[in-house]
Parts: C-alpha cells; sequence; structure tokens
C-alpha cells in the first residue's frame, strides 16, 4: 500500500514536472507575442478614450459657437454660416446655422432692413444705410430660400426632424417672392415631412398654407420709409378752464339773527292787543248740567 502510494506522488511529481517545462516553453516560444498583443490592447483603450472625449469636447465647443452666434440680440447671418462651416458634419449644428441664417435673411427682406439695424430710443432708425433697396431685397430672399433648400436636404438624408422647418421656410421664401409654383412645392414638403415625424398640427398648417395660396400669393405690402410719409398733425390739447370758487363772506350787516330771548333770559311778553294764553290751558271740563 506505501509503496503504491509512493509511486502515485512519484508520478504526480513528473506530470507537474512536465506542465512546468511545458508552460516554460510556452512563454519562451510565445511571451514576447503576448505581451505585445497585451500593450496594442491597453494602446488601443486609451486611443480610444482619448478619441472620444476629443469629439465630445467638439460637439461641446460646436454648440457653444453657434449658441453665441444665435443667441445675441442682432445676431449675424454670416457668422453664423462660419460656425456653419467649421463645424460641418458635427451633430445638427451646421443645419442649425444655417435655418438660423436663412430666417434672419427673410426677416431682413420682409421688413427691408439690413441685418443688425439699430433704431433710437424714440424708435427711428439710426442710419439710412440700413435700408435695403428692391435688389438687396431679392437678393436676401434668394439667399434664405438656398440655406432652406440645404437644409431640407441634408435633414431629410438624416432624418432630422429640422426637415419639417426648412421646407416651411422654402414656402415663406416662395411667397415673399410671389412665386405660387415655389411656395406650394415648400408647403407640401412642410406637410410631407411633418406626417412623417408625427406631426399632425403642422401638416394642417402646411394644408391652410396651400388653400391660402391655391388662387396666387397675395401682393406684398408697399414699406414706406418714415420720410415718405405725410405728416400728421398734431394733436394739441385745449387749454384747461379755470374753476372760480366763491365763497360767501360774512360781514357786520349780515350777522345772524339774535335768539328770541334776550339777555336777561326771560320769555318775551304777549304781543299787545292780545292777551296771554293761560298757562295750564287744556280741555275744557264738562258742565254740571243734568
Amino acid at each position: 500500500m506505501d509503496e503504491r502510494q509512493q509511486q502515485i506522488k512519484a508520478g504526480a511529481g513528473l506530470e507537474d514536472s512536465r506542465i512546468n517545462e511545458d508552460f516554460k516553453e510556452f512563454l519562451e516560444k510565445w511571451g514576447t507575442w503576448l505581451l505585445v498583443v497585451v500593450a496594442l490592447a491597453f494602446g488601443a483603450m486609451w486611443g480610444y478614450q482619448k478619441l472620444e472625449e476629443r469629439r465630445v469636447n467638439k460637439v461641446n465647443a460646436a454648440f457653444a459657437a453657434y449658441e453665441g452666434a444665435a443667441g445675441s440680440t442682432n445676431p449675424n447671418p454670416q457668422a453664423l454660416l462660419q460656425v456653419a462651416e467649421e463645424y460641418d458634419g458635427v451633430r445638427a449644428v451646421p443645419d442649425l446655422a444655417r435655418l438660423r441664417s436663412a430666417d434672419i435673411f427673410l426677416h431682413a427682406a420682409r421688413t427691408g432692413l439690413r441685418p443688425g439695424a439699430e433704431f433710437t430710443p424714440e424708435g427711428e432708425l439710426m442710419s439710412e444705410d440700413d435700408l435695403l433697396s428692391d435688389e438687396e431685397i431679392g437678393r436676401y430672399i434668394d439667399q434664405a430660400q438656398g440655406l432652406y433648400g440645404q437644409v431640407y436636404e441634408s435633414a431629410s438624408a438624416s432624418g432630422s426632424i429640422l426637415a419639417i422647418d426648412a421646407a416651411f421656410g422654402m414656402g415663406a421664401a416662395g411667397e415673399s417672392k410671389g412665386d405660387a409654383e415655389i411656395a406650394r412645392r415648400g408647403y407640401e414638403a412642410a406637410k410631407q415631412a411633418a406626417e412623417k415625424h408625427g406631426r399632425p398640427i403642422l401638416a394642417r398648417v402646411a394644408e391652410k398654407r396651400l388653400e391660402a395660396i391655391s388662387d396666387g400669393v397675395p401682393a406684398r405690402p408697399t414699406l414706406y420709409a418714415s420720410t415718405d410719409l405725410p405728416e400728421l398733425p398734431r394733436y394739441e390739447p385745449p387749454a384747461p378752464t379755470p374753476v372760480e370758487t366763491q365763497i360767501p363772506v360774512v360781514g357786520e350787516d349780515e350777522s345772524p339773527e339774535a335768539d328770541p330771548a334776550d339777555d336777561s333770559g326771560e320769555a318775551p311778553t304777549a304781543p299787545e292787543g292780545g292777551e296771554a294764553a293761560p298757562e295750564d290751558a287744556g280741555e275744557p271740563e264738562a258742565s254740571d248740567a243734568p
């Protein structure tokens, strides 16, 4: 029994020794390559983390640049277009910047004022150079229409909901130009995009616009400068009428009548030719006649 146990122990020792020898041979043959693979794996992980950090920083910088350009009191459309070009391909920043720039151009064409025009506290235009000519108004509408179309194509390809805003912008630009066909195509695209993204209210709005231009685009009202308008007569309120308040003055000759009682406090005597009434004047006594 002891001999068998010794043989088992000896066999186990030989087996362990053989395993150790095989492991040493494996490390000698593949150890260097194994270390290289592990190092490459760690390097790839580190590189991926750096790339992800850089991507997130770029996205944050893109949105910060857009908010800075669009959030001012008088945003500059050219600054927004620079943001769109600088951060092209970064999330929805390029589409947002071009869409906001198109809105500014279209608003300027509708009001006839250059973007960034300033006014005095009285509401008057500070510089006459900010008034747009008819040629400049037409150019602004064309710029807005082109930007709306660019955003619509990009948003439609990516499945972005911004396609709805861009399509409505194309329709509005067509109306501003007086072109019913361009306006119709824009509103039809807006209706389709709204239905695709599950916005039934916006789809009905597009239908209403299509009905409004079914007989053509209404003529655009003419905008006049304040110098071209007739001067209105100034209103002058009537002078207030003075109100005189008369307070009666009591003089010596207008003193109030004296009290019937004299200074002595005695009652007045009966008038002449008359008899004084008895003090205890009551009902007549009944007669004693039977």
